[in-house]
C-alpha cells in the first residue's frame, strides 16, 4: 500500500520500547506533521482501508497490521519477549500509564524501518 503524501507510514521496528520487534504497524510520518501522534496516524490509516489488528490477547487495539503473517510474528514475539504483553488490553493493571502532564504520546519508533 503506497502511503506517500498521507501522513502516516507502515513500519517495523528493532529497538522499541513499545512496538513488537519486527511486527508491522503504523507511525505518524514525522517528516510530514499531519498528525499528532502515532495514534492519530493509526486512526486515519484506518479510515484509509488498512486493516488493524483489534481483539487480539495482549496486543492494542488499532495498532499493528492486520494480516496473518503479522498475527503469526506477533504471536511468537510475545512468546520470545513476553514483557511487551504490558502493552496490551487483556490485562489493564500492567497497561503503562502516560507521563504526567504529558498530552500526546511519544513516538517510540526509534530505528524504524520500512519494510
Amino acid at each position: 500500500m503506497n502511503t506517500e503524501g498521507k501522513g502516516y507510514v507502515i513500519a517495523v521496528c528493532d529497538d522499541s520500547e513499545f512496538y513488537i520487534p519486527d511486527a508491522e504497524h503504523i507511525e505518524r510520518d514525522d517528516s510530514l506533521w499531519l498528525f499528532n501522534s502515532d495514534e492519530e496516524a493509526a486512526i486515519a490509516g484506518e479510515k484509509d482501508g488498512v486493516r488493524l489488528i483489534r481483539g487480539m490477547p495482549d496486543v492494542p487495539d488499532g495498532v499493528y497490521i492486520d494480516s496473518e503473517e503479522n498475527r503469526k510474528h506477533i504471536e511468537a514475539m510475545l512468546k520470545q519477549y513476553p514483557e511487551y504483553k504490558k502493552w496490551g488490553e487483556s490485562d489493564p493493571s500492567t497497561a503503562m500509564e502516560p507521563e504526567p502532564g504529558s498530552s500526546e504520546s511519544p513516538d517510540y519508533g526509534m530505528n524504524m524501518r520500512w519494510p
